[in-house]
């Protein structure tokens, strides 16, 4: 009898802890893509995405995407709100989808024509199903609001640390080629 409490006890504590981790590692990885540090947020980024695309290849497509001669992008919130599923284990490893409320600033340089402005609307609305587009004329930018979704990966690539992968419905391109169909099915992600 004191061993299967014994037991119980030290599942509960793993449990608990791994919950505990993916909340603290979750809040990191937002963190280090708040304050565009994107050398953090490929550490907190499953390592598997670096077979589809390098390390730093990524790097330098982040750092160009967030600053460059055109636009700059900021992410608005401090605090996303998470929201988590159940953790699931499926095919040795554990997966946990987290939503959370996300919001962006993207600020032109250069003064958007009104042609301008209506095309890069239509372009947001059209690719960001998810998200309220506005255009703000003081800041010549646009705010774009809605929920994301980031996928909590832990196994023995990982080293059971809890690594994340953006997720979006209308592009989850990587995803597929990273992960099989039935754990995006399990995950409840079609």
């Amino acid at each position: 009898m004191k061993s299967i409490i014994a037991f119980l006890l030290i599942t509960t504590f793993s449990i608990a802890q791994s919950v505990d981790d993916l909340k603290r590692d979750s809040k990191s990885m937002y963190d280090a893509s708040y304050n565009m540090d994107f050398e953090k947020v490929l550490d907190f980024t499953y390592p598997k995405i670096f077979e589809v695309v390098s390390k730093e290849v990524l790097l330098k497509s982040m750092d160009e995407a967030f600053q460059n001669d055109v636009l700059r992008i900021r992410l608005v919130f401090p605090d996303p709100k998470f929201s988590f599923s159940e953790i699931k284990k499926i095919e040795n490893k554990t997966f946990c989808v987290i939503t959370y409320n996300s919001a962006m600033r993207i600020i032109f340089e250069e003064p958007l024509s009104t042609e301008q402005i209506t095309q890069m609307t239509n372009t947001f609305t059209e690719n960001m199903k998810n998200k309220k587009v506005t255009f703000e004329k003081s800041r010549n930018g646009f705010y774009l609001e809605g929920e994301e979704i980031m996928i909590a990966v832990t196994d023995e690539l990982t080293n059971n640390v809890w690594k994340f992968i953006n997720y979006d419905r209308s592009q989850s391109r990587i995803f597929e080629m990273i992960f099989n169909e039935s754990i995006k099915k399990e995950l409840g992600l079609n």
